[in-house]
């Protein structure tokens, strides 16, 4: 008797409240005129990277260090990105962070170009990693 008791207030009790997992924010869109067709990747990374990753790419320009922007020179960043990820970054932006989506600003041709200047921008540790 015990034990169909026990069988029946289990089932009646309601399951555990489950937390519903915590939402992205979108990454906002990047404003200001679009990449002018003639700039190289290293004028895109000055004109509208270089204000938080750096000049030299490490994140340690003094906007860069308040945002916490990623040094995209480093051997652990660059392996722990392929070129599609990168490039989703630079195109859509990252979730829940201050990277903002450029899409609208270039084109894919300039989106590749920029991916192979930051794998340039690696330091001699993650050249040696590769």
């Amino acid at each position: 008797m015990n034990q169909l008791l026990l069988c029946v207030v289990l089932l009646q009790t309601p399951p555990p409240l489950v937390e519903a997992p915590p939402t992205q924010q979108p990454a906002e869109e990047a404003t200001g005129a679009p990449f002018r067709a003639d700039w190289t990747a290293a004028e895109i990374f000055a004109a509208r990277c270089s204000a938080c990753h750096g000049s030299q790419g490490r994140g340690n320009s003094r906007l860069g260090r308040g945002l916490g922007a990623r040094d995209v020179t480093s051997a652990e960043w660059q392996a722990s990105r392929s070129d599609d990820q990168i490039r989703d970054a630079i195109m859509n932006g990252v979730p829940d962070s201050r990277m903002r989506a450029f899409r609208a600003l270039g084109t894919a041709r300039q989106f590749e170009e920029l991916v192979s200047f930051i794998r340039g921008m690696r330091t001699s540790e993650a050249r040696a990693s590769k």
